[in-house]
């Protein structure tokens, strides 16, 4: 039996990206030995999310970085589980046809 590993390095910038920063601070929290694993664990559960809809993992970590809250995250997310295709684009609004005026006759 042979391991096959690879091994995935990441920086981690905290000090220009609050979500960032956010990670930082749960990775040092967690027990040195137990760093790898959440690592490795939170990286494939955002592939994962990312193969459900790509914007996914982007609206997480927007949620980290306190630009969406939580309350609109839980809406926007059942939306996103709805399909896993991509929104048809949206099709301009159709104006109603302009009524013309009957000109009076002049006296």
């Amino acid at each position: 039996m042979t391991s096959d590993r690879r091994k995935v390095l990441i920086y981690l910038r905290p000090d220009i990206s609050a979500s960032e920063r956010f990670a930082d601070a749960k990775i040092e929290a967690h027990h040195r030995g137990d760093r790898g694993d959440m690592s490795r664990t939170a990286l494939l559960a955002g592939l994962a999310l990312g193969e459900v809809d790509s914007r996914l993992p982007s609206m997480l970590a927007a949620l980290l970085r306190k630009i969406l809250n939580r309350k609109r995250c839980v809406r926007c997310w059942p939306r996103s589980l709805r399909s896993s295709r991509p929104l048809p684009p949206r099709q301009p609004r159709q104006q109603p046809p302009r009524l013309r005026r009957r000109s009076r006759p002049r006296r």
